[in-house]
């Protein structure tokens, strides 16, 4: 198993409402539109008003595949998810 650390950033010209996004909302919202390719077996949230800091542990062969699935997961489920538009990986 894998750990890996992720940053994600609120875009500064983004014009979003976080005041109600919680750690629990986002940590949902990647279970719920993870893959089973993405072997996700835990995430952890950390959350400000501008930069989210994810802890991920993946079951990738390598730890250079599980970063690279992990950025791959983020990138389809920060594209996908309105709750989550304005933000972007670091």
């Amino acid at each position: 198993m894998w750990l890996i650390r992720l940053t994600w950033i609120l875009a500064p010209d983004a014009n979003v409402c976080v005041e109600n996004l919680t750690e629990s909302d986002i940590t949902d919202t990647i279970y719920l539109l993870s893959e089973p390719d993405d072997q996700l077996e835990h995430v952890h949230v950390k959350y400000s008003q501008e930069i989210v800091t994810l802890t991920i542990f993946t079951k990738h062969a390598t730890q250079e595949s599980a970063e690279e699935q992990a950025k791959r997961m983020c990138r389809r489920i920060l594209a996908s998810s309105p709750s989550l538009l304005g933000w972007h990986m670091s």
